[in-house]
């Protein structure tokens, strides 16, 4: 039997805020971890699950799990455009922090505390996104991408390869162990 509809259990929602950090950090846990949530939560329409990615690449990563049959869908926040959205802000400072509103608060705080002059907002928004960017974000996709398993060899190799340097910027690991992920990825690459 079929229970009444209205009486179903209806989805939770999981949030999964800085997921590129878990990524970046954990790299083959995560993305394993990632699949297993959406394959055991998703599938059956028990949550829906909601990933919280800084970059493109943090989101490609995501999208090309969708290999395994699961359904994905890319939200990309943007700026509000309605002007009442915006009345408690301060728009001029809101655009020299480039409309990121965690960044309007920082740079709010600061100016009210005098450890920031209005002159070094700009500066200060452009590294705080930098340094974001390299702590937080990933440098390229963690998870094939479906069109590499249609790749000839020699082309999948010599992508491989041009992923390389990316890895070898990885700043959670020690030198030892980039060194050693580095050796194993030549080892693939490298002609026999």
């Amino acid at each position: 039997r079929v229970p009444f509809p209205l009486l179903l259990p209806k989805p939770v929602f999981i949030i999964v805020d800085q997921f590129e950090e878990l990524l970046k950090r954990h790299p083959d846990q995560a993305m394993a971890w990632a699949d297993a949530i959406c394959h055991n939560h998703g599938r059956n329409n028990y949550a829906r699950i909601l990933f919280v990615v800084n970059s493109d690449y943090g989101a490609q990563s995501l999208l090309n799990l969708a290999t395994h049959g699961l359904q994905f869908e890319r939200i990309q926040m943007q700026k509000p455009t309605e002007r009442w959205r915006l009345a408690a802000l301060d728009r001029k400072l809101l655009q020299k922090c480039q409309h990121n509103v965690g960044l309007y608060w920082m740079a709010k705080q600061r100016l009210k505390s005098g450890a920031l002059m209005p002159s070094e907002v700009e500066p200060f928004a452009l590294q705080s996104k930098q340094r974001w960017a390299r702590d937080f974000a990933v440098p390229f996709p963690q998870w094939p991408h479906p069109e590499w398993f249609h790749l000839e060899l020699v082309e999948a190799k010599k992508e491989l390869l041009q992923g390389l340097f990316a890895l070898l910027q990885v700043e959670t690991r020690s030198p030892s162990e980039s060194f050693q992920r580095s050796m194993a990825m030549l080892a693939l690459v490298r002609r026999e």
